[in-house]
C-alpha cells in the first residue's frame, strides 16, 4: 500500500517555525498579509529546489530579493527620509520619554517607515540578528546597516512620540 506524500507542515515543527519567522519578516517588509504570504510561498519553493530547508538567512535573503524585485516592478510606496524631519523638532522629541506607548500610534509609525527601515528593525529587534548578519542578507557593509538601524530606531521613536501626542490632544 502506497502512502501519499507527507505534508512538510504536519511533520516538522522546526520547518513550521522557520516559515512563521519568514512570514513575520515578509510582513515587516510589505505590511500586507497577502503579499507576505506570497513572498514566503515563493521563497519556500526556492528553498525546496535548492535543498536549503533549514537556513533562516537563506529564507530571509530569498524573501528580501523577491520583495525588492516586486517593488522595482510595481514602482510603489513613496519614501520618507529621516533627513526631511526638522532637526530641532527631532532633537526635542527624542529627549522626551514616555512610559506607555500607544499601540495605534506605534502601528501608524511603523506604517510610515520605509520598507527597508521596517526590515532592519524587524531583523535586529525581533529576530535578534546582528548587524553583521543583516549586512550579509542585504549585501551591504556592516557600517551601513548599523547606521540604517540607528536612524530607523530614531525615526520610529520620533513618529511614535508625535503620534502619541496627537492622540492625546
Amino acid at each position: 500500500m502506497e502512502h501519499p506524500p507527507r505534508n512538510p507542515y504536519d511533520a516538522d515543527p522546526e520547518l513550521v517555525g522557520l516559515l512563521q519567522r519568514g512570514f513575520r519578516y515578509a510582513l515587516a517588509l510589505t505590511h500586507d498579509p497577502g503579499q507576505a504570504e506570497d513572498l514566503v510561498h515563493d521563497a519556500f519553493l526556492s528553498m525546496m529546489r535548492s535543498g536549503e530547508l533549514r537556513s533562516a538567512p537563506y529564507l530571509f535573503t530569498v524573501v528580501r530579493s523577491r520583495f525588492v524585485d516586486q517593488r522595482r516592478h510595481d514602482e510603489a510606496l513613496p519614501m520618507a527620509s529621516l533627513e526631511d524631519i526638522d532637526e530641532a523638532e527631532l532633537a526635542r522629541l527624542l529627549d522626551e520619554t514616555t512610559d506607555e506607548v500607544d499601540r495605534e500610534a506605534f502601528d501608524r509609525a511603523l506604517a510610515r517607515l520605509r520598507p527597508v527601515e521596517r526590515e532592519v528593525l524587524m531583523l535586529a529587534c525581533v529576530e535578534d540578528f546582528t548587524c553583521a548578519q543583516i549586512a550579509e542578507i542585504f549585501g551591504r557593509p556592516r557600517g551601513s546597516v548599523t547606521s540604517l538601524l540607528y536612524r530607523a530606531q530614531q525615526k520610529l521613536r520620533q513618529l511614535v512620540l508625535r503620534g502619541s501626542s496627537e492622540a492625546s490632544s
